[in-house]
């Protein structure tokens, strides 16, 4: 099956489901294989944020448990997320998909990942280098949210072409 001419039909529906499963397996063991190595890393070198917060008593007692959570939990996510989407990125260029198209399409969404990694990033520096701080404020952090978001928008308007003026609904022909 072509994946630059897709038939609307039900058996490239699964095989799309198949390998967005597969993808979604091999991320989380990936994620967890390498979460069984960081976690442990992350704890002894007590990266977790534990101060109590000014908010109120209440959630402070909530979150009590999570105390010595460590932070960072994106060390290890990240990576494996990234992995598996150039698995499928192979996956489509051998499977006939417009190489050009894939790959700036991959570069977009890596934006965005990488983008936001490097925000929860600076994020959990500020809570671990300035105690008792609540990290990037939620002004800022809007604003660089927003900000990735704008530049990725425009990145897959760039990319959809022609095509973004086709409305293609599963398994409904119109």
């Amino acid at each position: 099956m072509n994946f630059a001419h897709p038939e609307l039909s039900w058996s490239f529906a699964i095989i799309l489901m198949i390998g967005t499963l597969v993808l979604f397996v091999l991320a989380a063991l990936l994620s967890a294989g390498a979460g069984r190595l960081v976690i442990p890393w992350l704890v002894q070198r007590k990266l977790n944020d534990g101060e109590q917060r000014k908010a109120s008593d209440y959630l402070n007692m909530l979150h009590a448990d999570k105390k010595n959570t460590p932070t960072m939990g994106g060390a290890f996510l990240v990576p494996a997320m990234l992995v598996a989407a150039v698995v499928g990125g192979i996956a489509l260029t051998l499977g006939g998909a417009d190489p050009l198209r894939v790959w700036a399409a991959m570069g977009a969404a890596g934006f965005a990942v990488l983008s936001h990694a490097g925000l929860g990033l600076w994020d959990d520096y500020c809570k671990l280098t300035k105690r008792g701080k609540d990290g990037i404020s939620g002004k800022k952090k809007l604003a660089a949210q927003t900000s990735i978001a704008a530049i990725v928008c425009t990145a897959a308007y760039l990319l959809v072409g022609d095509a973004g003026a086709n409305l293609v609904l599963p398994f409904i022909e119109l």
